[in-house]
Order: structure tokens, then sequence, then C-alpha cells
């Protein structure tokens, strides 16, 4: 292969180069020499045409990602004279069309690459020789758009740190159906997610049909005020991990009532999450338990009776909430409303108890949308799982660039991870340029 078209893989038009030489070759870089061929060039001022060569520039760009050298070019570019007017100017470089600033396509290309990942502006602009303004700059050139809208929109959050310091909770919208990702907001806030859906189209809003959130109030208001025929489902997770906390707070409640030295308040503090758990290990492995002068062995399921046996309450809570754990994910919608119902009859009963009267108001408030969870939506059930794996992704971006107190800068990042922007795009190059 030549060497003009070994430079056509830096996405350039190779068409008007003479020649590309090798001037230099070291155990990381290899450099070209690039002139190109002699034609006649349309004066700016006059408008007549000339090929008189008054002298050269040399300009110089480096080549990332292009295997495990490094490509420089020195690009011998012409400065031109007009024969009818005179007028001096240079040929156009092919290698940087941009007038904002000098990066060439390539580079560009492999910044949005690595903005893909998730990395660090500091370490992206220390592996391709730029400087952190650069990557802001490529960064700032992206203008993403919302996702596609579809009859499911499932909503979630997650806390990022503003520029003054406070931790705000930001929105995030994703297709559930599509498991695409739509939008992020600046804020949960009902207004902003209400003018968020005033921005739809019409015929966008006109298909939404299902919301999934999170027994959030406002994201319910607001939905509902813009949209009529809305079906809201609760995430079945959040109304689970509501059933959890009551369990945890009486076990709590009940440990403070012992001594911090007692065996009681170890087997109640050190084994708090096997009370919690929905699926208990009763199999011959098992667990030993050292404390103070004593010690014996005991599966889970027998430290669990343990710890109920240190009090009623405790007992009469764990009992029903955990046999309503393990069934509820074999019911379908029917069979689930009965047994809700019963779970909040329950609550109700039990209302001396202060951590089960919280619960059963808060359930009954919420008892048509937790029974919505059981619907069949094409043969599936409605939840927010991809919202919460699009927040793990978040943090990992958050922790990796010691927090992104830019809101716009870590709305792109996450849209470039999650929309998947092809970088070779030739929209997504115009744009970047």
């Amino acid at each position: 292969m030549s060497d003009i078209n070994i430079l056509s893989c830096l996405h350039i038009d190779t068409t008007s180069l003479q020649e590309a030489k090798v001037i230099d070759e070291t155990q990381d870089s290899i450099t070209y020499e690039v002139k190109t061929r002699k034609m006649d060039v349309v004066c700016p001022n006059c408008k007549h045409t000339t090929s008189l060569i008054k002298d050269y520039t040399t300009k110089t760009y480096s080549f990332y990602g292009l295997g495990q050298k490094t490509i420089i070019i020195n690009f011998k570019q012409k400065r031109l004279k007009c024969k009818n007017c005179g007028h001096t100017f240079v040929e156009k470089n092919i290698f940087n069309e941009s007038s904002n600033y000098k990066l060439t396509k390539n580079l560009l290309i492999e910044i949005i690459k690595q903005l893909k990942n998730t990395r660090s502006i500091k370490s992206i602009a220390k592996d391709l020789g730029v400087s952190e303004t650069i990557v802001f700059k490529v960064l700032d050139t992206i203008k993403p758009k919302h996702g596609t809208i579809g009859k499911i929109i499932c909503v979630d959050e997650f806390a990022r740190v503003h520029v003054d310091g406070k931790l705000v909770l930001s929105a995030i919208l994703v297709n559930g159906e599509t498991k695409e990702l739509i939008d992020i907001l600046p804020t949960r806030k009902a207004s902003q997610v209400r003018d968020f859906l005033y921005g739809l189209k019409d015929e966008e809003r006109q298909k939404i049909r299902y919301l999934s959130i999170d027994m959030r109030q406002p994201y319910k208001d607001a939905f509902n005020t813009v949209l009529s025929n809305l079906t809201v489902v609760v995430d079945r997770f959040h109304f689970v991990r509501y059933i959890i906390l009551a369990i945890d707070k009486i076990r709590i409640r009940v440990m403070k009532t012992f001594s911090t030295d007692s065996d009681e308040y170890y087997i109640l503090k050190k084994f708090r999450n096997y009370i919690l758990k929905t699926e208990i290990n009763d199999s011959i492995e098992y667990l030993k338990i050292y404390h103070g002068s004593w010690k014996c062995k005991m599966t889970e399921k027998k430290i669990v009776e343990l710890m109920t046996s240190y009090s009623a309450e405790l007992k009469i809570a764990y009992d029903f909430l955990h046999s309503f754990m393990v069934s509820y994910k074999k019911r379908n919608y029917e069979t689930a409303k009965f047994k809700l119902k019963s779970l909040i009859d329950f609550l109700n009963f039990h209302n001396e108890i202060s951590e089960l009267s919280d619960l059963g108001k808060l359930l009954a408030n919420w008892q048509t949308e937790i029974e919505n969870s059981f619907l069949l939506v094409d043969g599936k059930t409605i939840n927010n799982a991809i919202c919460e794996g699009i927040n793990r992704k978040i943090k990992s971006l958050k922790n990796i660039s010691f927090g992104i107190t830019n809101f716009d800068h870590l709305r792109k990042r996450i849209f470039l991870i999650y929309k998947n922007f092809n970088p070779l795009d030739e929209n997504l190059g115009d744009t970047v340029q």
C-alpha cells in the first residue's frame, strides 16, 4: 500500500495529494511530509484563477488511535500569489477545515470515542496529548437531542454535585420499550418534568400510556397534569424496599432496648442482613457464631428465629411481611390485588406498631399504582431496572471524574455513553467542526 493510501485511513481526502513520504520513524511515531498537487485555485480577492506558488509554510498535525504508533503529518501548505491582482493567500488545508481551533478530524473523532467511555477528562487529554480545555471544547460542540418517546416512560433520579457544592437530585427518563435513554433533567422538580413534557410534540405526548416511578408524588402529579389516560406504575423494587425498611426500623428499635454488651444486641446488630433476606438458608452448612464466653452453630433460619424471639412485635412484622415478599413475585394481577389488600388490612390491624402503621398508610395511598406493577404490557411487567443500570454507570463516571459539577457536561457524557453516537457519522463530524 502506498503512503498516500495509508493516509486515507485518517479520514482525509487524499485526491489532491501529490506525495506523502516518510521523513522520520521512531519506536513511537512515524512522520510524513505531505504536499498537494499543483492546480489552479480561485483568488479570494479578484476571483481569477492562479497556480503561482510564492512559498510554503509547514503545519504539523498528530493522529492518534491508529495502531501502536502516532502518525505525525508535516503539511507543506502552499502560499499562492494571484497573477492578476497580486494578492497572496494560502491553499485549502485538507487536514484542518475548522476555523475555531486547530484540531484534525481524526483527533476530533478520537476525542469523542474516548468521551464515550467512563474516563475522566484529564486522562483523555493526557493520552491524546491535548489540553483539558480542548476536550471540553469538543464536548461543548455536541448537542444531543432527546431519545425516542414510546408508550412506556420510566423515571428515576440520581444525585450529583451542583456548582455551589450542594447535592442535587436530577431526573432520568428512559423509554421502557426500547430501553433507550430519553433525557436527563437538571432537577427532579415537578416544574422541570412538566416543562420537558410540554416541550414534546403533540404526537410524542400522545404515545405515552404508562409511567413507571418510585413512589414520588411530584412525578405522578406532573405527568397527570400534562397527559390524560395515563396508567401510573410503581416499580416493585421500591415498594418492597419500604417493607424491608419497616422491618429494619422495628429491629433497630428492639435492639436499642438491650444493653450494648448483651448477646441480644450483638445478634440483632451483626446478623441484621438475615432478617431482611427474602430467601433464608436452612441447609446443613452451618454458620459459626462466636461471642464472649459462648459459641454455637446455627443456620440462617435459626438465627432469624432467635432474633424474632426477642420481641413479639418483631416476630409479627417479620412473619407476615416476609411471607408477602416471598410470594409477591409469583402473583398475577388479580391475585396480587387480593394479596396487597390483605397486607394493607394486616398493617391497619396492627396500627399500634408505629412502623407498620406508617407503612400501611403509604401502601394504601399508592395501592392502585402498586397493583398496576403486576399488569402485563406486551407480555412483560413494567419496572425501572434499566434506570438503575444507567444510574450505576453514572455513579462510575462521577467517581472517576471526582464529581462533575457542570450539568451540561454531565448530560452530554451520559448521552455519548448511552445514546451510542457514532463518531464516524458525517453529521456528527460536521457538528464537532
